[in-house]
C-alpha cells in the first residue's frame, strides 16, 4: 500500500501498482482526541480550539461591523502583519484600518467571503479588494486558488458595466 493524496479530513491508501483507491483514513474529531489521545494530543487540541474560538470570536460576520465609507470607486486592500505577536489579517482602505482578524492559512476562501460581506455594505461602489503582495498565506498549497480569486476580483470590476 501507498499513501496517496492528503486530504484536509484524511488521507488516501493506494495500491502501489495500479493507483487504486484502498481506503481512505480518517483523521481523528477534536473530541475523540480529547477522550483517548495522548495528554501531548489533548494539549495540542485544546490550543487549536481555543485558537478557532478566538478567530469566531474576532472575524469579520457581518456588513454591520464595518464602518460607514463616503465616495465610489472604493478599493480595499488586505495586508498581513504582526498585531500582539500574533499573525492577522488587516483590511485597509486608503491607508486606514477598517478591520483586522486572526490571519489563516490557505484563506483563498475567507478572502472571497470578507469581499462577498464588503460588497453586501459598499455595493457597487466598490471596485476591488487587492490581495496582500506576498500571497503565499493567501494560496498556500491549493492549485486553483489564484484563479478563484482573479475570478472573484473581475466580478467585482464587471458589477457595475
Amino acid at each position: 500500500m501507498k499513501q496517496g493524496d492528503l486530504k484536509e479530513e484524511g488521507f488516501e491508501v493506494n495500491c502501489p501498482n495500479c493507483k487504486y483507491l484502498l481506503e481512505l483514513v480518517v483523521f481523528p474529531t477534536f473530541s475523540e482526541v480529547l477522550q483517548f489521545g495522548t495528554e501531548e494530543d489533548k494539549k495540542e487540541v485544546l490550543k487549536q480550539m481555543s485558537f478557532w474560538d478566538h478567530w469566531e470570536a474576532l472575524s469579520l460576520k457581518s456588513a454591520d461591523e464595518l464602518p460607514e465609507i463616503e465616495g465610489d470607486n472604493l478599493i480595499f486592500e488586505i495586508i498581513e502583519k504582526k498585531y500582539k505577536r500574533k499573525d492577522f489579517l488587516f483590511l485597509m482602505h486608503n491607508g486606514k484600518e477598517i478591520w483586522k482578524e486572526p490571519l489563516l492559512y490557505e484563506y483563498y476562501d475567507r478572502f472571497i467571503d470578507i469581499g462577498k460581506i464588503l460588497h453586501e455594505k459598499y455595493g457597487d461602489r466598490m471596485d476591488d479588494l487587492v490581495p496582500p503582495e506576498y500571497e503565499g498565506w493567501l494560496l498556500g498549497d491549493y492549485l486553483p486558488a489564484p484563479k478563484l480569486i482573479k475570478e472573484f476580483r473581475n466580478s467585482l470590476k464587471n458589477k457595475s458595466k
